[in-house]
C-alpha cells in the first residue's frame, strides 16, 4: 500500500496545495472492517471541496487495484 500513498500525494496537491494531510484508521461499520483514510484538512465551501474531491477521484483511482479501493478511504475534513 505504501507505494500507492507515496503516489498519491502529488496528486492530492494537485489538487488541494499545501494542506494538511494525514492518515487515519477508519471503522467501516458497513462492511464490519477497518480502512485507511487519508484526509485532507480544508477551510473550504463545502461545495468547492467536495469539487475538488471528486477532481481528485477522477484523476487518481482509475486503475488502482480493487484490493486497494476497498482498504483505502480518501476525503476531505472540515476545518
Amino acid at each position: 500500500m505504501f507505494p500507492y500513498l507515496l503516489r498519491m500525494y502529488p496528486v492530492l496537491w494537485r489538487h488541494f496545495g499545501t494542506r494538511r494531510i494525514y492518515l487515519e484508521v477508519v471503522a467501516d461499520p458497513e462492511f464490519e472492517d477497518e480502512r485507511l483514510g487519508v484526509f485532507v484538512a480544508v477551510d473550504y465551501a463545502a461545495d468547492e471541496a467536495l469539487e475538488l474531491l471528486g477532481k481528485f477521484d477522477e484523476e487518481w483511482w482509475p486503475g488502482i487495484p480493487s484490493w486497494l479501493e476497498k482498504s483505502l478511504i480518501v476525503s476531505v475534513e472540515f476545518e
